[in-house]
């Protein structure tokens, strides 16, 4: 890549506002590749489909690079910043798509070696995951997917730490629960 990759997210954010067109390019470039990943497994986890994915991702960078360019203001926390945008984007586009319930009448669980298991505990997870309400579902993503701290789940979606706390709370217990049912399910399908 180039020298750039040292500086750190301001200074980085400063040289895409510079009069040489390679430089602001070079910049740009470090950025995606610094959180672009980031904010597709957001999404990704959001929207439950990759090429909606992939297209926020896009639209987000977009975003991003047209906002620096009209306000002419480096941004400190980028990874922060980003994540607003792809949220915003996110929801936006959440209502064209079609959601979808986990039926957990026809959740099957085999349990053959310890490798299966594991396979299937975190297929458990992720469906129990996708099937908590979208709020709940945003903030775990970004608490244990995403490693985020209360902070700065409280700034990516305006909300108070307190209630980012309460609510990521709230989810887990719901998590808990559906994982429970899941569970309890499966054991009476396996005992049958």
């Amino acid at each position: 890549m180039n020298d750039f990759i040292k500086y750190n997210d301001l200074e980085i954010c400063a040289l895409m506002l510079s009069e040489n067109t390679e430089i602001r390019k070079q910049a740009f470039d470090v950025i995606y590749d610094r959180y672009a990943s980031v904010v597709y497994t957001f999404c990704l986890r959001f929207l439950q489909d990759k090429e909606s994915a992939k297209d926020i991702l896009q639209e987000t960078f977009i975003k991003f690079f047209d906002y620096i360019q009209v306000k002419k203001d480096p941004i400190e926390n980028i990874g922060g910043f980003l994540l607003k945008i792809a949220r915003n984007e996110c929801i936006n586009s959440r209502p064209r798509k079609k959601i979808t319930k986990v039926d957990y009448n026809n959740i099957e669980i085999e349990y053959n070696d310890n490798t299966y298991e594991q396979k299937q505990n975190r297929e458990i997870l992720l469906r129990a995951l996708d099937s908590l309400p979208a709020k709940y579902r945003e903030l775990l993503i970004l608490k244990e997917f995403l490693n985020y701290t209360y902070n700065e789940i409280a700034d990516i979606t305006d909300q108070s730490r307190n209630n980012v706390g309460i609510m990521i709370h709230r989810a887990k217990q719901m998590l808990k629960e559906i994982v429970l049912k899941i569970n309890k399910i499966t054991k009476i399908e396996i005992e049958e």
